[in-house]
């Protein structure tokens, strides 16, 4: 005999010692002794004082309002299915069983509109089951040392708008031996109250989302354990709960506009290494510790509001690494409280009111502000000069305002331009704006600002697409994130490429012909020394209106004299096959070769050929 048999002989023969024995069960569809069938849906017909197990998927088992009644301890399951699917349970009174309503290994199923009252265990009960939704329902017992809504190894689960209360336990997520956690889950809309410990308990569940859901008057409001990448998001956990919000070892966890208020504890509790969390726009008001942190770290506190709490406002001891920013921290009898912790970073937040605004006992690197502009808190009552100091710390630049960090920016960002440059041209015409000469200095524009950070700042210029000979002045504007804008000035000084006369040879250069090299000769103006060639650069040939130049295969200086005065030649071959495979059409092209003196300064030779086919 194995366990699982041994444990059920033994609670049978406990019922049986007792006098108690379980239910009879009406297996549904099949017995319709208490209701009718119509093929799809099975509709009760009177009050039963049996168990009713549903044998069959797809199908709809109505109550019509009708009860379903165990005789108390020992009564077993009011309804239960196992592995079916596509099922639906509704408009029932489940009442006086050990447990109300069960799904075991189930998918797409919808448990909507029933009263589930005074069973023994739990109301609703799902195990190893996903995909399914549960609406509507109102589980209470207020003798129920159980669950009211018990999810056991779940998955993809809604919960919606049921009310959990006079509980054990209101709503709780547990993983099994099967499935090791319960994961996925969604509860929205619901109400769990008046429950003996937690009104919502996640248990080493992950990825749930919980919303509006209201929790009031219970041990604790909601509870998370071992659970992370859940989100809380404007959530009620109100008046008379020992804690409101509870995380504990859950680490990457978002808490986002969650109203705790009245607890007799603290407002939202993380503890026992509870990491890397996001708490945003909650309001923790009027308990005895608004935000409290034990033993946790590196989390993110934003935009929270924490009011009228009796004993802080903020409560850490000892955690590290945490940041609180852009917070409301107000009419508190402490502030802030640091016990114990190190590095924590407290700036751009207001506190208003409290009996003491801040205190530090025994931490260090715990830094209430950073440097200008974003600077350090607001303090009510502190009217300078700075720093504020207080117990344990002080706050080199604080804010003179409430929220004074959010005031309208007004302020241009500082704009540095790029040194004025020369650039020689390369042709006749100047230098166009993407040559990489232009690009460099127009990326050297560049600017900061008293709020915005440089990668926000946006840098404009009005360079033009051609750079002529001569002074072009290039304006830079920078303009921050509130439309602040501030302009600088730099001058581009293009020099004109010298010409020269440039001879192609031949004058008619056949695609087909046998000729392998075209000559270029280009004669330098009366002046011009062998001494100022860069003979090293190759000359360049552009075709037409191809971007793509052609490199002199070889090249040479020539020097003669003409009526006594030294005159200056170059002569340079290129490839035929190159020069005609950069001009698709022939007939006429204007050819344009281009060098380089010693100087920088480019030169430049323009001439007109034809370009033919003509197979000899």
């Amino acid at each position: 005999m194995n366990k699982k048999h041994f444990y059920v002989a033994v609670i049978l023969l406990l019922f049986l010692a007792i006098g108690i024995k379980p239910a009879r069960a009406i297996e549904i569809p099949t017995d319709t002794s208490v209701g009718t069938w119509d093929g799809y849906t099975y509709t009760l017909t009177t009050d039963v004082s049996e168990r009713l197990v549903i044998v069959q998927s797809n199908m709809i088992l109505d109550g019509v309002g009708h009860e379903v009644t165990g005789t108390g301890p020992g009564s077993g399951t009011g309804i239960s299915l196992t592995g079916r699917t596509i099922v639906t349970i509704r408009n029932l009174t489940v009442t006086g069983f050990d447990t109300g309503i069960s799904l075991g290994l189930t998918s797409s199923c919808n448990v909507t509109g029933n009263n589930v009252l005074n069973n023994y265990a739990n109301g609703i009960y799902l195990q190893d089951s996903s995909d399914n939704t549960i609406t509507d329902n109102k589980v209470s017992d207020d003798n129920n040392s159980g669950t009211g809504i018990k999810l056991y190894g779940c998955s993809d689960t809604t919960l919606i708008d049921n009310t959990a209360s006079g509980n054990y336990i209101g709503i709780s997520l547990h993983p099994c031996s099967t499935t090791p956690l319960s994961e996925n889950n969604i509860l929205t809309g619901n109400t769990a109250s008046s429950n003996t410990l937690e009104g919502i308990l996640i248990s080493n569940s992950n990825g749930t989302i919980l919303t509006n859901n209201k929790v009031y008057t219970n041990y604790w409001g909601i509870h998370l354990l071992n659970s992370d990448s859940t989100e809380l998001n404007g959530n009620n956990t109100l008046t008379g709960n020992a804690g409101g919000i509870w995380l504990e070892a859950s680490d990457d966890n978002t808490l986002t506009d969650n109203n705790v208020t009245n607890n007799d504890a603290s407002g939202i509790y993380l503890s026992v290494q509870s990491d890397y969390n996001t708490l945003t726009g909650n309001v923790a008001s009027n308990n005895e510790y608004g935000i409290k942190l034990k033993n946790s770290s590196n989390n993110t506190l934003t935009g929270n509001t924490t009011d009228g709490n009796t004993n802080a406002g903020i409560w850490i001891d000892p955690s590290n690494n945490n940041t609180f920013t852009d917070n409301d921290i107000s009419n508190n009898n402490q502030g802030i409280y640091i016990l114990n912790s190190n590095d924590n970073q407290i700036y751009n937040n207001n506190f208003i009111e409290n009996a003491t605004h801040a205190e530090v006992v025994d931490g260090t690197g715990n830094l209430f502000n950073l440097d200008p502009p974003i600077g350090g808190n607001y303090w009510s009552g502190w009217e300078g000069p700075a720093p504020y100091v207080f117990t344990g710390g002080q706050d080199d630049y604080p804010w003179a305002d409430p929220d004074g960090w959010l005031m309208p920016d007004t302020t241009p960002p500082e704009i540095t331009c790029p040194g004025d440059i020369p650039v020689e041209a390369m042709g006749p015409d100047g230098v166009p704006v993407d040559d990489e000469r232009i690009q460099t200095f127009l990326a050297g524009a560049s600017a900061t600002d008293n709020c915005d950070p440089p990668e926000d700042i946006i840098i404009i210029n009005n360079a033009p697409t051609l750079f002529p000979p001569g002074d072009t002045p290039v304006t830079f504007t920078a303009t921050d994130t509130s439309g602040n804008s501030s302009t600088c000035q730099s001058t581009v000084t293009v020099v004109e490429a010298a010409e020269g006369h440039l001879r192609i040879i031949p004058r008619i250069i056949n695609r087909e012909g046998r000729l392998e090299k075209i000559l270029a000769v280009i004669r330098f103006p009366e002046g011009t020394t062998e001494e100022d060639i860069d003979i090293a650069q190759p000359l360049i040939l552009y075709p037409g209106d191809s971007l793509d130049g052609v490199e002199a295969i070889n090249q040479r200086i020539v020097t003669w004299y003409r009526w006594g005065t030294l005159r200056v030649s170059m002569f340079a071959s290129f490839s035929k096959d190159e020069v005609t495979a950069a001009v698709p059409e022939n007939g006429p092209v204007e050819l344009m070769v281009i060098g380089r003196f010693i100087d920088g300064q480019y030169f430049y030779g323009l001439d007109n050929v034809w370009i033919i086919s003509w197979d000899w």
